[in-house]
């Protein structure tokens, strides 16, 4: 299981509903990692884990309650709002496809004070620091202008 702001952690079922606390053993607690959503994927039961703007990982099953982080060297070190994953073989190839959930990035600082928006009389833009966080649209009756360095853009800033 994954705990946003805590360690993540793994059970290995003993019995009668009985469950062994195995994440030091298996090495995945994630580190600082925000962790937000885990898939186990059947390929020698490995797990693959969703951190929100760090690396996913990829545990890859060792045997005996041990795992191998191992996302780098299959590609799967994604840094991104990421929130859940699931494997399939979306292509009919016979290997598995990853379908990767993402969801909104936040400022690491939470909302500006003030809108991220410039305007230099060519019409708003995004603030360059701020640009993988909000994107501009237009609103009703609304004209797209240019910015300094961007095409048309439209009128209002909102949250990605």
């Amino acid at each position: 299981m994954v705990s946003g702001s805590g360690k993540n952690k793994l059970y290995r079922q003993t019995g009668d509903l009985r469950f062994e606390d195995i994440t030091e053993r298996a090495k995945i607690d994630g580190g600082d990692a925000w962790g937000s959503g885990a898939t186990m994927v059947d390929v020698d039961l490995d797990i693959y884990v969703c951190n929100y703007m760090a690396p996913n990982e990829l545990f890859v099953n060792q045997g005996g309650g041990r795992f191998i982080e191992s996302a780098k060297a299959f590609c799967l070190d994604v840094t991104d709002a990421c929130v859940e994953s699931a494997f399939c073989d979306y292509d009919c190839d016979g290997d598995l496809d990853l379908y990767l959930v993402t969801y909104r990035i936040y400022h690491p600082t939470g909302a500006p004070a003030k809108l991220p928006v410039g305007d230099k009389g060519l019409g708003p833009f995004v603030l360059p620091e701020y640009r993988k966080y909000f994107g501009l649209r237009n609103t009703p009756g609304s004209k797209p202008k240019n910015g300094p360095d961007q095409p048309a853009r439209p009128s209002v800033a909102q949250q990605r």
